[in-house]
């Protein structure tokens, strides 16, 4: 097994996608020796010491991956990784207290999800923990369709998934208006709030990638709030008014993406629907950027293929950074065209939503798109001078 130039996160997601085969323990720890701080790692030995039988060495691998979460903040994946070991062994009121302590003090950015974890009481944690249940789906699995009976709420522990949540309700789904998004470790989704109202699932789930995830049903949820009313309350605060969202989000979640105007030189090579229609290969700008996308501007219209046949379309992107002297090629998909009239000439607009990055490229675009302001003004005039070159 060559598996030397991957990253560790590659590796560990491929082991859970059963593509690599880790048959020794010796193979394990020795990848561990490498990187004996990444959390993930540790997670998928603990889980193969539990299929070879061995549990204590398990539950000490699942404490390890406990630890090295809560000091990144991930509070769920530790919660899950205690959840396995406490399956094995039964805690003492004591590691019980410690836990919860743990979960409390953990060192990090504050974020809605952490924040919820951490507001809860010593009962109402171990209340939680012990109704949640764990699912792990293959990628282009569909975890959840349009109109089906929304009985569930929904935490991804790793993996990534995309949701279509329609803001429009025709019975005809192409009149059906849709908001396209990737969801990602630490995300939320689910239409069960209010708990006491039964409702039907607005959107379609699918997983892009092996996906573990944790769930609650809506009548569990309703017995365990009335027995613990403040855990409704908080979820209460990690719940939006869908009539107030833009793109039909109603839960709030660890990661976001923020979107940064910075003007960004991109070329493109986009593959209409059709087989009859030959790729557009062409260039813009970025109006903003973030780690899930782009809005690209692409001047004025100037293709033999109408535009409107670019929704939906594959396509390649070349991105350019300036400041890092680097070019990203990435994949994506096309999820909205629009057109922008400014003095007397109408730019066409689309928005890009990209293929989940590797570990390299992520790196790479966050610290371009995270730069202070110095850097950015800095961007800024060399996009002038792109500009009048």
């Amino acid at each position: 097994m060559n598996i030397q130039n991957e990253s560790h996160e590659s590796i560990v997601a491929r082991i859970r996608e059963d593509t690599i085969i880790i048959e020794s323990r010796a193979e394990f720890e020795r990848l561990i020796e490498q990187s004996p701080e990444r959390a993930s790692l540790h997670r998928a030995y603990a889980d193969f010491l539990l299929s070879r039988g061995d549990h204590p060495q398990a539950v000490m691998a699942y404490e390890r991956a406990t630890t090295l979460y809560l000091g990144t903040g991930r509070s769920l994946q530790a919660i899950v990784a205690t959840i396995l070991a406490w399956s094995i062994t039964k805690p003492t009121h004591d590691q019980g207290r410690l836990f919860h302590a743990a979960v409390q003090s953990a060192i990090t950015a504050e974020t809605p999800l952490q924040n919820f974890f951490a507001a809860l009481s010593y009962p109402e944690l171990v209340a939680v923990m012990l109704r949640l249940v764990r699912l792990k789906y293959p990628a282009n699995f569909a975890v959840k369709n349009f109109g089906d009976k929304a009985d569930e709420l929904f935490f991804i522990v790793s993996g990534t998934l995309k949701e279509t949540t329609y803001l429009s309700t025709g019975t005809d789904e192409s009149d059906r208006q849709a908001s396209v998004r990737q969801l990602f470790d630490n995300d939320i989704f689910g239409d069960i709030y209010p708990l006491a109202m039964d409702s039907t699932s607005r959107s379609d789930v699918e997983s892009l990638s092996h996906v573990e995830l944790v769930k609650i049903n809506r009548q569990v949820l309703q017995s365990l709030c009335q027995k613990h009313p403040r855990v409704e309350l908080l979820l209460a605060k990690l719940h939006k008014d869908p009539d107030e969202t833009q793109d039909g989000r109603v839960w709030s979640s660890v990661r976001r993406f923020v979107r940064h105007e910075i003007p960004t030189k991109v070329d493109l090579t986009i593959f209409p629907g059709k087989e009859d229609d030959p790729p557009v290969k062409t260039a813009g700008f970025t109006r903003d950027i973030s780690l899930g996308g782009a809005c690209v501007d692409l001047g004025e219209m100037r293709w033999s293929t109408p535009v409107e046949a670019f929704k939906n379309a594959r396509v390649n992107i070349e991105i350019k950074l300036p400041n890092a002297g680097v070019t990203l090629k990435l994949g994506g998909a096309i999820v909205w065209v629009s057109k922008d009239a400014e003095n007397t000439k109408t730019s066409i607009l689309v928005g890009i939503q990209f293929d989940p990055l590797s570990d390299s490229d992520r790196n790479a675009l966050e610290a371009y798109c995270s730069g202070g302001d110095a850097e950015q003004n800095l961007l800024w005039n060399l996009w002038d001078d792109y500009m009048k070159s």
